[in-house]
């Protein structure tokens, strides 16, 4: 093992619905490379219990690197936020004058200064290393070039420019035929690499690059190449005892072997995959799969066995504190106690989720939560409490910057306040929602029309209907949340 001398910590900086399977490879790789002991990466290192803040505080103030893996869905609403730990963790990695090596996935654009806040805006000007699947390992090598301190070949991505430049790497290169500038597709240079792997004998990468194999074909909706891949994939970690790997990739050919109709064989690949993931000791890891397996239990209409999946994920992620985790196995176990007919039982679930273990830096969940305890609320005939749920669901959508989902919770407490006798409101609320909508479901739009329009003609003079509604049209998202947000409690 090779650990260099130009640094003595690795801090891996990753979004975990953006790039957590990519951050979970590249760990295994650095650690492999330098050691358990010299790279840090959350999920991985935070022992249950843990202050999970206070805790990465202390390894970015430890460290000497920080590694920032960018997908494609890291930029966005989230991280203007102030709260938010990616944008916390390389503000301090700046402050602290860390090196910082910014790592693109997943085909991501390196951020421009005017796309970042402005304490992190210094980022940008960070020369960042691309990553691809089908070159998964010649680009980690060139990370582990670059930590080690020993120059690279191959060009660096820099950040972007406002203008046009050329790229000038090495000696000044000569002119290329057509064929020759001709680069491969992603899906056949990764047929290439695991020819390769298979030529030179390398079973531990021939599985790796079997596994991404499996991950392109399902993307692509190849079920049988996907299956075929993981199944040879799975084979080989068996043998060489890679555990981890095996319990990652079991549970993968279940998912394909659910996609194809072969629900039962799948369940008996996901339940091997937990029973790994139980003697590898990592609760976390292991409550997400769970929660995983219960949405396919659920999607099959096996709703004891999706039940349990959640209740077990939620005693893991209750006992290490895991507010994020508890919340959405609540969410899970709520849309599963709905599907058996327990709609009271299952509202007080999300109202437990919501209540107990609301987690700020899951909008989109938190969101999704006050919508579906709205419907149950307001379906319970409870109409003055799922008058105020569908205000807290608007403005959680809203926040989390999903228009379509705005404009869908506008025309739903639009009809409410219909119902509840608040016309001028209502249509309002209705014009706004159509706005919204135009250009994303023209259905919906004219039904919300429809409804709106119709039910407000019995209650209000048709000048005062069309003026109401003129007035929603002209409100933008902004306004109209405003305006729901500042309408009173309703009656009861």
């Amino acid at each position: 093992m090779e650990t260099g001398g130009s640094f003595h910590r690795i801090f891996i900086s990753y979004r975990r619905d953006d790039t957590a399977g990519h951050a979970g490879h590249l760990y295994e790789d650095l650690v492999a490379q330098f050691g358990a002991d010299s790279v840090f990466m959350d999920i991985e290192t935070i022992e249950p219990g843990a202050d999970f803040t206070e805790r990465l505080r202390f390894e970015i103030e430890s460290g000497d690197v920080l590694v920032a893996l960018i997908g494609k869905r890291w930029l966005g609403r989230r991280l203007r936020e102030p709260g938010d730990f990616v944008r916390q963790e390389i503000q301090s990695a700046l402050e602290r004058k860390l090196r910082i090596i910014p790592v693109l996935v997943q085909g991501a654009r390196m951020p421009s200064v005017a796309q970042l806040p402005e304490s992190i805006a210094e980022l940008s000007h960070r020369n960042a290393l691309e990553i691809s699947d089908t070159r998964w390992r010649h680009d980690v090598e060139r990370l582990v070039a670059t930590l080690q301190g020993r120059k690279s070949v191959e060009p660096q991505v820099t950040a972007p420019s406002s203008s046009a430049a050329l790229v000038q790497v090495g000696e000044p290169s000569t002119a290329l035929s057509s064929q020759e500038l001709r680069q491969p597709t992603p899906s056949e240079a990764l047929a290439a690499a695991v020819s390769q792997a298979r030529a030179a004998g390398d079973r531990g990468g021939l599985a790796t690059l079997l596994d991404r194999a499996g991950k392109t074909a399902l993307d692509a909706g190849d079920l049988e190449v996907a299956r075929t891949s993981w199944e040879e994939s799975v084979s080989i970690f068996r043998s060489l005892a890679s555990t981890q790997r095996l319990a990652e990739t079991v549970f993968e050919l279940g998912v394909v072997l659910d996609r194809m109709g072969r629900y039962t064989v799948a369940r008996d690949y996901w339940e091997e995959s937990i029973r790994l993931w139980r003697s590898l000791g990592k609760p976390r890891a292991l409550a997400a799969r769970l929660l995983e397996r219960a949405g396919y239990g659920l999607a099959n209409s096996r709703l004891d066995e999706a039940r349990d999946d959640c209740i077990e994920a939620l005693e893991v992620f209750v006992k290490t504190d895991n507010a994020e985790g508890a919340s959405r196995a609540l969410f899970n176990l709520a849309m599963v106690t709905e599907r058996g007919g327990d709609r009271d039982l299952a509202r007080r679930l999300l109202a437990e989720a919501i209540g107990r273990w609301a987690d700020p830096s899951d909008p989109d969940l938190q969101a999704r939560s006050c919508f579906h305890l709205a419907r149950l609320t307001q379906e319970a005939g409870h109409s003055r409490s799922a008058r105020r749920l569908w205000i807290d669901s608007l403005e959680a959508w809203h926040q989390s910057g999903n228009e379509i989902w705005t404009a869908y919770i506008l025309a739903r407490l639009s009809n409410l306040l219909l119902a509840q006798g608040d016309a001028a409101a209502a249509l309002k609320l209705g014009g706004a929602a159509s706005m919204l909508y135009s250009g994303i479901d023209q259905h919906a739009l004219s039904e919300a029309t429809r409804t709106d329009l119709a039910g407000a003609a019995r209650l209000l003079p048709e000048k005062a209907v069309w003026q109401a509604w003129s007035e929603g049209c002209a409100m933008n998202a902004d306004v109209a949340v405003k305006f729901a947000l500042q309408l009173p409690p309703g009656p009861r």
